[in-house]
């Protein structure tokens, strides 16, 4: 274990016999490490904040259920973790109709009347999983391109790229229907 990591895990072990002093040593020495991890793991950035905020009632409510024996900084890590998720799971993703018509991935095979017929978009948006709802927000709310959703995601572009292709696919399949 780190010398940073066994640091974390004695504030921890100091809240946890009820030294409330250390909240702000605890947000001081942490903050800017978790504030990367939320980064990684929240779909819109502008959530970062609240999903850290969040995170951090979340350590001083459940101290007593850190397990002292544990590494104290994973135990941030994943709170934070689990916290962006439950975020993530709250975003709304609006893609315009007129953006998707204009990815040649998704009107190679519908057509802009089926689109507007049968449309529902956001609807439809929300059956998909969230981490293919990751995508889509990174693409077309982002603008960004496969080579940055693969490195925002840790993932491979062509990974990343046949994801998007078969998300295409299923929102035409879902906008059919």
């Amino acid at each position: 274990m780190y010398s940073y990591h066994e640091h974390v895990s004695s504030i921890l072990r100091s809240l946890k016999k009820g030294n409330k002093e250390n909240v702000k040593v605890l947000f001081e020495i942490t903050y800017n490490h978790l504030k990367y991890i939320a980064k990684r793991y929240v779909i819109d950035i502008k959530d970062c904040e609240d999903v850290l905020m969040e995170a951090y009632l979340k350590v001083i409510k459940y101290i007593d259920s850190y397990n002292v024996e544990c590494d104290g900084y994973n135990w941030l890590c994943k709170i934070v973790q689990n916290t962006a998720y439950d975020f993530n799971e709250k975003v709304e993703i609006n893609v315009s109709l007129e953006n998707l018509i204009a990815d040649r991935l998704f009107c190679e095979s519908v057509s802009i009347e089926d689109c507007f017929e049968s449309m529902n978009l956001n609807n439809e948006m929300r059956k998909l999983e969230l981490y293919d709802r990751q995508i889509v927000f990174y693409r077309f709310i982002y603008g960004m391109t496969f080579d940055e959703i693969a490195i925002k995601l840790g993932k491979r572009k062509s990974t990343v790229h046949k994801q998007y292709v078969r998300i295409m696919k299923e929102l035409k399949i879902l906008l059919r229907d």
